[in-house]
């Protein structure tokens, strides 16, 4: 077999074991971290189920004699387990690598090796638990040996390893049997056209001599054709030949260009504005500079601005290397992309208008991407989003049913599970869900209600409601906490003429000085704790131009689950 046939041959069957080798490794690596997937979700529910009863009952000693009891549970392979409470206490904590002495290492790094231990040798999983009134009761963080023995088994997973491996065992064999063909003896070449090389001659015995030229310029002219423009050049560096869109391009004829510098016919720059070529040899380095292989900037002859995109073939002849530059009009494709982009913006702009909340969700109910109030409903942005699961967002009814999925809420007829989302600083609050399938089984569009809002419009009309039905001259709703204002009447405003931003760093004393300071504590208290439904009491407010109006005041406490108020009602008594 001749040399360059053999070495073909070798090539295809090293290229053929490359991709098998590829979709090997893909098929495999799918499977195995599918398994570890399926694996770390068995092990949140079983911890979810032993720990879940303990923090309901405030057991501490129980949550500790249980991380005990798990450390040596062959079962479920734990080398790290912590349980913290809602408020993020930690309970109880244990790992196998803990007790490590680790004198080499100095003290401060000791807790940072062991880290990276725990990294390198265990998955990784969070179990968040809340009680039947989805109160959030605490997490369980945990990591997880990886282990060939798979805890849950999946057909699918299964198969697909199995995929994997066969694979790549045939791969081995073609390696194997690619290099048994190398080590046999090739055949010993012709002594004729070896001294005919020696002496410059044609390389292929019988070829006619313009035969290499005459296929160049067919393959320059198909070039043309497909609007590439293609420049060669020598060992030298120097430009040998051109095609129409390279002379159009560039702004040199041929026979202009031929036997210049390569570099000074071809003027690249890329995004900044910087010359992008060093040296004609610089573009046959394998694989091609970064920067090369970005859209670049040719500049003409004439001064003319023209978006390229770049690709350079080695060219060896007479055993000395040249090239030739393809080059192809990047322009429509940029445009495109700009295009898709400003469209992309567009659509980001308009979904942070709506009300709601919008997630694309993947198949195996991780977050792909945010958009609309996402950000400001759950507290997370950007990069934070990435590896967010249903559960971690809605643990309720996702960590209490591992086996519900959003089909569950594509339909807007029959009974869906109530909701609860869970923001970044753990506060939870109800949601409504509507999941919208995406085609080919990409995942779902979810769009999320936030139902504690409407909550609070619904009690902002009740109270303005209340106000009108009472005829009271003056009205305040105050913060439980801060007894700051959190809304004051019309007629209030009006009766006192404070300015707008004055209100919110007043409060009830401070309208009212005359008001006693101790008698009003006790007050809140008695209506916090349900001692009383209303209390009344009879003072003065001070407006702002110092006028004193007497007043009898009606204090209620408001307890809406989101926010507790107190509800103060005013009525003059010198009207």
């Amino acid at each position: 077999m001749p040399d360059a046939a053999r070495r073909a041959r070798s090539l295809r069957g090293l290229l053929l074991a490359l991709v098998l080798a590829g979709i090997g490794a893909v098929a495999l690596g799918m499977g195995l971290h599918g398994q570890a997937r399926l694996d770390l979700a068995y092990t949140e529910a079983r911890l979810a189920a032993r720990f879940r009863p303990l923090l309901v009952a405030r057991d501490e000693g129980a949550v500790r004699r249980q991380v005990r009891a798990l450390q040596t549970d062959a079962r479920l392979a734990l080398s790290f387990l912590t349980v913290r409470d809602a408020s993020g206490r930690v309970l109880a904590s244990g790992g196998a690598f803990e007790s490590w002495p680790l004198r080499w290492v100095p003290a401060v790094q000791r807790a940072s090796v062991r880290r990276q231990v725990y990294r390198v040798t265990s998955d990784h999983g969070l179990a968040v638990m809340a009680d039947d009134a989805a109160q959030p009761l605490g997490t369980v963080e945990f990591s997880r040996f990886r282990q060939l023995r798979a805890e849950v088994d999946a057909a699918a997973l299964v198969t697909l390893r199995r995929v994997g491996i066969s694979l790549l065992v045939v791969v081995g064999g073609l390696l194997v049997g690619l290099a048994w063909r190398q080590r046999r003896p090739a055949a010993r070449p012709d002594p004729d056209v070896l001294r005919a090389r020696l002496r410059g001659q044609s390389e292929a015995a019988g070829a006619p001599a313009g035969a290499p030229e005459a296929e160049s310029t067919s393959a320059f002219a198909l070039l043309a054709a497909l609007q590439v423009a293609a420049l060669r050049f020598d060992p030298e560096g120097r430009v040998r030949a051109m095609n129409a869109p390279a002379e159009h391009w560039t702004g040199w004829r041929a026979r202009d260009a031929q036997t210049r510098p390569l570099l000074s016919v071809l003027k690249l720059q890329d995004a900044s504005g910087e010359s992008v070529l060093g040296t004609a040899h610089g573009l046959l380095a394998d694989p091609l500079p970064e920067r090369l292989q970005q859209p670049l900037t040719l500049l003409s002859r004439k001064g003319e601005r023209q978006r390229v995109d770049l690709t350079v073939l080695a060219e060896t002849r007479g055993g000395r290397e040249g090239g030739i530059v393809l080059l192809t009009d990047a322009g429509p494709r940029l445009d495109a992309v700009a295009e898709l982009q400003a469209e992309a913006g567009v659509m980001r702009e308009a979904l942070g208008h709506l009300d709601e909340a919008i997630l694309l969700v993947n198949r195996d109910g991780s977050v792909r991407t945010a958009h609309g109030r996402a950000d400001a409903l759950f507290g997370y942005v950007g990069a934070e989003w990435a590896g967010l699961t249903l559960a971690k967002l809605f643990p309720v009814p996702f960590v209490h049913t591992p086996e519900l999925s959003l089909v569950a809420f594509e339909s807007v007829q029959g009974d869906r599970p109530p909701v609860r989302a869970w923001r970044k600083d753990a506060q939870s609050f109800p949601v409504t869900l509507r999941a919208h399938p995406l085609g080919e089984g990409r995942g779902w569009v979810v769009q999320v209600r936030d139902l504690s809002e409407a909550g609070h419009v619904q009690r902002r009309v009740q109270r303005e409601r209340r106000w009108f039905e009472l005829g009271v001259d003056q009205a305040f709703v105050l913060d439980a906490q801060t007894l700051s204002f959190i809304e004051v009447s019309a007629a209030a405003k009006a009766a006192l003429g404070y300015p707008p931003a004055r209100w919110a760093h007043l409060s009830l004393p401070g309208i009212a000085p005359e008001l006693d300071r101790t008698a009003f504590q006790a007050w809140l208290r008695a209506l916090r704790e349900g001692q009383v439904e209303v209390v009344h009491y009879t003072t003065r407010h001070r407006s702002a131009d110092g006028a004193w109006l007497p007043v009898r005041v009606a204090l209620q406490y408001l307890d809406d689950a989101v926010r507790p108020v107190f509800l103060a009602t005013a009525m003059r008594l010198d009207a």
